[in-house]
């Protein structure tokens, strides 16, 4: 069975992404397979995904894992990478695509390594590729992994021209920035500049993934900068970026953890999650791939990824981070964990078409440290605020369009609302590296 994937569906998804490897052991000779990955479908669908992005995969229990998590809703985007070579022979690359839908796919990942291969002979390849999918197999989306200068995106997405989605790194480095400069306005600037998707594409937005935090597009000074905040160690840098997860970067701060997901669940895009960071995982910055370590299922020997001696890659067990404190049962049912937090989020944006499809349009804030923007869909509106400083901030609440109509509502803090009706115009005290969303209720 293969799911359709409209425009709609892609542009309102969340996508969950993992390496197979690494998932869970379904057999017991210490990697993970589809086997286990099957058996934690339930657990998927419980965060509220739509896509499963696999960045490894074999065949070998490759189409019951696919027809599974078709029976669970779940689509499935596998990754191929794409070679110098792969560009010389386009015909045996098309060929190679068409083999993975013909598997049961519902998208395929490009992973365009630029640092290696002319990123100016990728944009007809990939409008060839285009070109068939959206003639063979025009329910199937391409999503394309191309690190590049925010002005040259749009050479790479559109109606006949290339992916559906593309990663939006500019974005993601600097929500990195914004957070250590305690200032709003490299976000803000960089939306700004941001370009408009071509029809029938979008944005695929993230925090972490597999790659290193890129520091690709930015000045040397501003990668020196970057480096010396977040990767202090020589051990936590690489050539192109920094080898850390999310919770470390964060240096494990519940606060900045929201505020960076609550961007990543309202801004105008598609949302990516990475395997683990829904739980607050760590990294071993000692291996070639810190952020690929086993998912931590439990407590109990090898964080329940494995009941084999030996593994392929050893599960975290460090003082921070490790499987005994940072698993998926532990946070179970507790409200104040990274996992219910997730669910939440997810659960709040899908309850909402504005934060999903909504008009974004930025407010001017009377402190730099404050990021607010409505997300907006007919009479649907959404204000959402951050507070990026370790100081209270002040945030007016009168909006003169809107007095009169009935109330706020603060989605992120049950029971807090204000009157659209009060002669006092409402003003928000933000605590240090708060978050809200705050949804329009009409009288």
């Amino acid at each position: 069975m293969v799911m359709n994937m409209g425009i709609d569906q892609f542009q309102t998804a969340v996508f969950y992404e993992l390496d197979v490897q690494t998932f869970c052991d379904g057999d017991g000779d210490g990697q993970g397979d589809f086997t286990g990955l099957t058996s934690k479908l339930d657990y998927i669908c419980s965060l509220g995904i739509d896509v499963l992005l696999l960045l490894s995969w074999d065949s070998a229990g490759f189409d019951r894992f696919v027809e599974a998590a078709h029976q669970n809703r779940l689509k499935v985007v596998v990754t191929e990478r794409i070679q110098s070579a792969d560009l010389e022979r386009p015909a045996s690359l098309l060929a190679r695509i068409s083999g993975c839908f013909e598997q049961g796919t519902d998208g395929i990942r490009l992973d365009l390594q630029t640092h290696q291969i002319d990123a100016s002979a990728v944009s007809s390849t990939l409008q060839r590729i285009r070109k068939s999918i959206d003639a063979q197999y025009p329910d199937r989306i391409l999503l394309v992994d191309i690190d590049v200068p925010l002005n040259r995106y749009t050479s790479y997405v559109g109606q006949g021209q290339g992916g559906h989605l593309c990663f939006n790194f500019p974005l993601m480095t600097r929500l990195y920035v914004a957070l250590k400069q305690e200032n709003v306005m490299p976000i803000r600037d960089l939306l700004d500049e941001m370009p408009d998707m071509p029809a029938g594409s979008q944005w695929l937005t993230f925090l972490r993934n597999h790659h290193d935090l890129s520091l690709d597009t930015l000045t040397d000074v501003e990668s020196a900068w970057l480096r010396e905040q977040y990767g202090p160690e020589p051990e936590m840098n690489s050539a192109r970026g920094i080898r850390r997860r999310l919770s470390p970067l964060l240096e494990g701060h519940k606060g900045k953890w929201l505020i960076l997901n609550g961007i990543l669940c309202s801004l105008i895009g598609t949302p990516a999650i990475y395997y683990g960071d829904e739980i607050g995982m760590g990294d071993n910055i000692a291996l070639e791939n810190p952020g690929r370590t086993p998912m931590q299922w439990d407590d109990r020997l090898n964080g329940g990824f494995t009941t084999a001696a030996q593994l392929a890659r050893p599960v975290n067990d460090d003082f921070s981070y490790g499987y005994t404190l940072v698993n998926v049962e532990t946070q179970e049912g507790q409200p104040a964990s990274y996992l219910e937090a997730t669910r939440f989020l997810l659960k709040v944006r899908k309850a909402h078409l504005e934060l999903q499809l909504g008009s974004l349009e930025l407010l001017d804030m009377a402190s730099r440290a404050v990021l607010g923007y409505w997300r907006k869909s007919g009479d649907e509106w959404t204000l959402c605020l951050y507070n990026f400083s370790s100081e209270v901030q002040s945030v007016s609440l009168y909006f003169e369009e809107l007095r009169g109509q009935g109330k706020l509502i603060d989605l992120f803090h049950e029971g807090r609302t204000w009157s659209l009706n009060d002669m006092v115009p409402p003003v928000l005290k933000m605590r240090p590296f708060a978050s809200h969303w705050i949804y329009v209720k009409r009288a």
